[in-house]
């Protein structure tokens, strides 16, 4: 019986707690986009800009780890070019 009260109590403070997302380690390919357009420019070479890539994405927060998105952003940069 202690056990199913304590359990009780554990779901109660759980589900009363208000999530909040943290929103510096959420970004999208548009802001992986944009960073590239205003560190770069748009009159850079698809290989440049995937060279490049990396040490930008380091300014954004939580963007260093998703290096796979330096392809398709310098793709949708060529085409904003």
């Amino acid at each position: 019986m202690k056990v199913v009260l304590c359990l009780l109590a554990l779901v109660a403070v759980a589900m009363s707690r208000n999530i909040e997302v943290d929103e510096r380690f959420l970004f999208s390919l548009d802001d992986v986009v944009n960073a590239l357009q205003s560190a770069l420019g748009s009159d850079i070479t698809e290989a440049a800009c995937e060279a490049t890539c990396p040490t930008v994405l380091s300014a954004i927060p939580g963007a260093s780890l998703a290096s796979f998105l330096c392809a398709p952003a310098c793709q949708q940069l060529q085409k904003l070019g």
